[in-house]
């Protein structure tokens, strides 16, 4: 941040987006320039990319989201509601991680699927998409899925011709969390 617009101008507010992804001198720099701040992450996720054995034993690989958080609990605000993931796929990451709190942002959220190329274009993907998408892979997954002690679903992934339109089965695991 060398420009000349920051070195002489401040700003009232900071936001710093995927801040639990930004080590923390990073992220110290913007934030000499504004009177308040607001860090938006997870540190749940992805932490600062920090290839360094030095500079990880130093603690650069711990960013200032998640040093601020476990320090001041009661200054985090926690958004429930996500729109990136379909009810399917949220579940996995809800029960292992945030307790049941994530709730879908709206109902077209909640129902997504993805849409399949027609079988034409299919033919021209790589071969582990293809068994991927075929009827073989649903023979792959009680070996994929074998000694996981967490009972979560698991979307199938099978071509919407195959379905007539339906998102997909889902496999109950053995055991419980």
């Amino acid at each position: 941040m060398t420009s000349f617009i920051f070195n002489k101008r401040r700003f009232d507010y900071c936001i710093v987006d995927e801040a639990s992804q930004i080590t923390l001198p990073a992220c110290l720099g913007p934030l000499r320039y504004a009177d308040r701040f607001v860090l938006v992450g997870d540190h749940y996720q992805l932490p600062p990319l920090v290839r360094s054995t030095e500079a990880q034993k130093g603690g650069l690989d711990v960013s200032l989201f998640k040093l601020l958080s476990e320090r001041h609990p009661r200054a985090l605000t926690i958004l429930e509601h996500q729109y990136r993931m379909n009810e399917d796929i949220m579940l996995l990451s809800n029960s292992l991680v945030y307790d049941g709190l994530l709730k879908c942002g709206n109902e077209t959220v909640a129902k997504q699927v993805l849409q399949l190329p027609h079988q034409k274009q299919l033919d021209l993907a790589k071969p582990w998409i293809k068994e991927v998408l075929s009827d073989k892979f649903d023979s792959h997954l009680p070996r994929l899925t074998e000694g996981i002690k967490s009972c979560f679903a698991i979307p199938t992934p099978f071509p919407p011709w195959k379905q007539n339109g339906a998102i997909g089965r889902q496999m109950r695991l053995k055991q419980h969390l």
